[in-house]
């Protein structure tokens, strides 16, 4: 069972690549997705993405999108149910970044 849920994860988040493109590239720039955590029933999806604009909270605006995006993605997704999409900002680069910054503030001073 897992292994059709990752199957189905990787292909929402392939077709919604596909659909923030088309729908928003130009406008919004690159925004990516990425990972997807759909629920065992598949019922609910939580879309993890991310933008390279700063001030930008591309979460709060895709979840505004919502029905429009999940309209587009029935037209193209082949299961039963169609996830009710939740975005959610993915903070892992501005974590790793300052993860980077705190090491080069306690690097060894050479000997």
């Amino acid at each position: 069972m897992q292994n059709r849920l990752d199957q189905v994860n990787d292909q929402i988040r392939d077709l919604l690549v596909g659909i923030m493109q088309r729908l928003y590239g130009i406008e919004y720039g690159l925004i990516s997705v990425i990972k997807v955590k759909t629920s065992p029933d598949l019922r609910s999806a939580k879309v993890f993405v991310s933008t390279l604009r700063d001030k930008m909270d591309i979460a709060k605006f895709l979840n505004q999108e919502k029905k429009r995006i999940r309209y587009l993605l029935a037209e193209k997704l082949t299961i039963k149910y169609i996830p009710e999409l939740h975005f959610v900002n993915d903070n892992t680069l501005q974590a790793a970044e300052r993860v980077e910054e705190l090491l080069r503030k306690v690097k060894p001073k050479p000997q």
